[in-house]
């Protein structure tokens, strides 16, 4: 059969009445233009049982009129609105398109999938709005693909990164001006998700913001985003599984009711970092857990907190400051001064503890529940006056410490 460069539904069938089933008719039209065709959706509401990309259909688009003239609507209560499977062993659906439409079904179906995305490459939705389903979109093991002015609304999840599973995990991922709106769950990222930008856009009036886990998620970087009206955590890292690498870049966070009890919980992880970002209407902005890794946060305040930093029961109700000495060394990190503050982790990662307590200037083996391994740092924290007192490493599995020692050169290092 000869291909077509532009296959117009109507054409084949489809009739966008909103009643007529266009399944069919759909398939039909995505057959006719075989590679790097596009399937052309005219202004009306297209009713269907669930539209699938074939797996060799290379560059197609699905295109339609524009997000408020064309409407896909899914009348089915459990098959996805719109399937991208590739078939692994190097069998992707490359450089496929979807623009210009929105998608819906009838009623909110739990696990439902608005855009189910599977092993494909160069992936590429724009001017797409999503509403009404279990999860608006799903992106599991694809690579190199963008999300552009992509809005999700009224979905359980919104958008969703799953585990690889037996795949390679997902990088990179590019979404620009994306949204999640009046969701369960705006984001759920498993595992699996690698050198993620997320350039502007918002997550509002959600019951969690981003929720973030798996050993193989890493290098995320949050830019730009406006956090607002989310009744519970607006961030939420590791739970069984930490992630690594996460930046929230001049991000706003702003709860309008006001004495929102709290904004991030970091639990397990490494590297979380917050620069330039302000929250507004929180009882507390930032839990961390002893079970985490290190977090960063320069430059960052707020209004109308009560406190901004948990450091696993020790509170700060000041914003922390980074603070470098000549030539790049950081010399403190802690709430209003020099000093070092809230870096632990779990078995998982351990390499870093800092232990605290009025008065405390030492460190032994009965400070810690896990025996540090070789090679592991500490310091110490006096809450009396705010002073950190140096850093130790353990000789080996049991926790001991070379001291002084190790604290001389510890501050050498750090003061250059």
């Amino acid at each position: 059969m000869t291909s077509v460069e532009v296959a117009s539904v109507i054409d084949y069938g489809a009739v966008g009445n909103g009643t007529t089933d266009c399944t069919t008719a759909i398939a039909n039209a995505i057959a006719a233009v075989g590679s790097y065709g596009t399937v052309y959706f005219p202004p009306g509401v297209f009713a269907h049982t669930g539209i699938i990309v074939p797996t060799g259909s290379a560059g197609v688009s699905i295109a339609g009129a524009g997000v408020a003239m064309t409407t896909l609507k899914n009348t089915h209560a459990s098959n996805a609105s719109v399937t991208l499977h590739g078939a692994g062993a190097g069998s992707y659906i490359p450089g496929t398109m979807l623009r210009d439409l929105t998608i819906t079904a009838t009623a909110v179906h739990s696990g439902q999938v608005g855009v189910d995305v599977l092993l494909a490459q160069s992936f590429d939705v724009t001017r797409v709005e999503i509403r009404n389903h279990g999860v608006g979109l799903s992106h599991r093991a694809s690579w190199e693909n963008l999300y552009q002015d992509v809005h999700i609304h009224n979905c359980t999840i919104g958008w969703q990164f799953p585990a690889p599973g037996v795949y390679t995990a997902s990088c990179p991922v590019t979404l620009v001006g994306c949204h999640a709106g009046d969701c369960g769950t705006g984001v759920i990222v498993a595992d699996g998700l690698q050198a993620m930008s997320w350039v502007g856009g918002d997550l509002a009036r959600c019951g969690v913001g981003v929720v973030l886990d798996g050993s193989q998620t890493g290098q995320l970087s949050f830019i730009g985003l406006n956090f607002e009206g989310i009744t519970g955590d607006d961030i939420s890292v590791g739970s069984t599984a930490g992630p690594a690498g996460v930046t929230f870049n001049g991000c706003r966070f702003f709860y309008q009711a006001g004495s929102k009890t709290r904004s991030v919980h970091f639990t397990i992880g490494d590297q979380l970092q917050f620069i330039n970002c302000r929250w507004t209407g929180y009882t507390l902005v930032a839990r961390q857990e002893n079970t985490s890794g290190a977090m960063t946060m320069v430059g960052c305040g707020g209004y109308g907190y009560t406190h901004f930093i948990d450091l696993d029961g020790v509170y700060s109700d000041t914003s922390p400051v980074l603070v470098s000495s000549a030539g790049g060394g950081i010399s403190g990190y802690g709430p209003g001064g020099n000093s070092l503050t809230g870096t632990t982790r779990a078995s998982q990662w351990l390499a870093t503890k800092v232990l605290y307590g009025a008065g405390k200037v030492t460190v032994s083996d009965g400070d810690f529940s896990t025996a540090p391994v070789e090679g592991s740092m500490c310091g110490v924290y006096n809450t009396s006056d705010s002073t950190f007192s140096g850093s130790r490493s353990a000789t080996t599995g049991h926790g001991r410490s070379q001291g002084l020692l190790r604290k001389r050169r510890y501050l050498r290092r750090v003061r250059g």
